[in-house]
């Protein structure tokens, strides 16, 4: 969670015994998905309304604020 959509991440994992002494080193690279818009809700000159897929969670767009499924404001 918190990670930018659209965004390159790099990591390491580094495994130790008891000792402390380094037992292997893993290192890659995800690039992060965009949004994906899964429909307009309603789009008219007063209000918009967007259903958007992100990470695996649903969140509502609607005039500039973003809301989680329970429609509590996402900040």
């Amino acid at each position: 969670t918190g990670l930018e959509s659209g965004t390159m991440y790099k990591y390491s994992f580094i495994t130790k015994n008891a000792s402390g002494a380094v037992i292997d080193t893993k290192t890659g690279a995800f690039t992060t998905q965009s949004p994906t818009a899964l429909e307009d809700i309603m789009d008219d000159a007063s209000s918009s309304v967007r259903k958007v897929l992100q990470n695996g969670q649903l969140y509502i767009l609607r005039d500039g604020k973003v809301y989680n499924a329970t429609g509590a404001e996402v900040k």
